[in-house]
């Protein structure tokens, strides 16, 4: 029973979408680190300007307050304690009281009579040597018999002096607290203003990653649409040629040495290059956005006979380089996929295995299925003992065109599509294939492709 299942292979597509995504958040970065800079230091110099100013003010009562003292004389000794200043508080403040050395009230008055005792008490452990302006947050409850609300108190600590020593204090304190509030207020707008604008960024820099890669993607699609033609185009004259050296190779037992040897590399390097050109075609219907899908004919098979049959198809090559193939098998191995395409697979990774071992080295190909709680799955696995990859090039192992060792991949037939070609096949089942190898210590190809469930394998009898 055969179905066929839809699989998307737009690389390509999902090399420019990567492309832009990364595009898009680069911009965004950027425009979202100078947005949140700027609101910063907005509001930064808000905050610094709004309490110099604030600052200032209350300088400018002290030294006022100060100066009337000194005129007076209110800061001797003999001033009756705890009276109230005839004076009126000034716009925004909260309280003006001087103490004398022993924190004893001289002079007191606040806007709030009933916070009289919580004021002292903030400012009683408050004695710097100079004059000094710290804030301090007092929270008013209802049982002082006001609202509840949060009071923000800018307060100012200065010494009185006579003579060289210190009489006494003068405390003023300023409310700031509309000033939080409007602060807050701020802070909320341009938060909602920096997510606003930080959206737009996101969506501007998206639609502008996306614009600049319509130039990139459409020469991409020349590019392959030459590829695919050239392929077509090259298949039909390289096919008559292999064909001509075939006939030649036949009627060529009596000419001489080098005569035969001639057609003999003749023909390895037609077939060399019709595998190219396989190769080529087979990466251009995978990116053809066009048709965007590739139908993979899915089917219950057993994979079993095909690993013995193309096991046997290297066995000539191996002995060729006395490299030892072994294969370790289930006797059935009931599994669904495209049967063409995980030949293929094989025929790739034992080739590969078999170029890149030294004479003398093995080459094991292993197949079997699990069976656990996720369900079933489809093992693939080649293991040499050849020169092995190191960890750097692991990473790009995978990519097309790209080659560990030009030189010997060049003498040993390769381009550098064969892996490339590999993964996108396993990546059609909707498996994983990955590598294990280190320089000089061989290598393994592990292929892990998930199964539906088991079912009666009737049609093989």
């Amino acid at each position: 029973m055969k179905r066929k299942s839809i699989f998307s292979l737009g690389e390509s597509r999902d090399l420019f979408t990567r492309t832009r995504m990364q595009l898009t958040l680069f911009n965004s970065v950027i425009i979202t680190a100078f947005l949140v800079v700027f609101i910063l230091l907005a509001l930064i110099i808000v905050y610094k300007t709004v309490l110099y100013d604030q600052e200032r003010e209350l300088k400018g009562l002290a030294e006022h307050e100060i100066k009337e003292l000194q005129e007076a004389g209110a800061h001797r000794r003999g001033e009756p304690r705890g009276e109230e200043r005839p004076s009126v508080l000034s716009e925004n403040q909260v309280f003006y009281y001087i103490l004398d050395s022993d924190g004893e009230p001289l002079q007191t008055n606040e806007i709030y009579p009933d916070l009289r005792d919580t004021f002292l008490d903030k400012l009683s452990n408050w004695k710097p040597d100079e004059r000094q302006i710290r804030q301090d947050s007092i929270d008013v409850t209802e049982n002082e018999g006001y609202e509840d609300f949060d009071l923000r108190v800018l307060m100012l600590s200065q010494p009185i002096t006579s003579q060289g020593e210190v009489v006494g204090r003068m405390y003023i304190g300023l409310d700031i607290s509309s000033f939080y509030r409007l602060f807050k207020w701020i802070l909320f707008v341009f938060g909602a203003l920096a997510v606003l604008f930080i959206s737009l960024g996101v969506w501007l820099s998206h639609l502008m990653s996306k614009r600049a890669l319509v130039p990139i993607q459409q020469s991409y699609r020349r590019q392959q649409e030459f590829v695919a033609d050239a392929s077509h185009e090259l298949r039909t004259p390289l096919s008559v040629i292999l064909s001509s050296v075939e006939a030649l190779e036949m009627g060529d037992e009596e000419s001489d040495p080098f005569t035969r040897k001639m057609v003999k590399g003749l023909k390895a390097e037609v077939k060399r290059m019709n595998r190219l050109i396989g190769d080529l075609l087979t990466l251009a219907r995978s990116d053809d956005e066009g048709k965007a899908r590739l139908v993979l004919k899915k089917e219950e098979f057993d994979f079993a006979p095909d690993a013995e049959k193309i096991l046997q198809t290297f066995d000539r090559l191996a002995r060729d380089k006395s490299i030892t193939l072994s294969l370790e098998s289930s006797r059935e191995l009931p599994i669904h996929g495209d049967r063409d395409k995980l030949i293929q697979l094989l025929y790739i990774l034992l080739d590969n295995s078999i170029k890149y071992t030294p004479s003398g080295g093995s080459v094991t190909l292993s197949c079997r299925i699990d069976q656990n709680a996720s369900g079933r799955t489809f093992i693939l696995s080649v293991q040499d003992t050849g020169i092995g990859i190191g960890k750097e090039d692991q990473l790009r192992i995978f990519d097309r065109f790209y080659r560990v060792d030009k030189a010997r991949t060049r003498k040993e037939g390769g381009h550098g599509l064969g892996l490339s070609i590999a993964k996108w096949i396993v990546e059609g089942h909707e498996g994983v294939i990955s590598v294990q190898s280190e320089s000089g210590g061989g290598s393994e190809f592990r292929v892990v492709i998930p199964l539906p469930p088991e079912r009666p394998m009737s049609f093989f009898y």
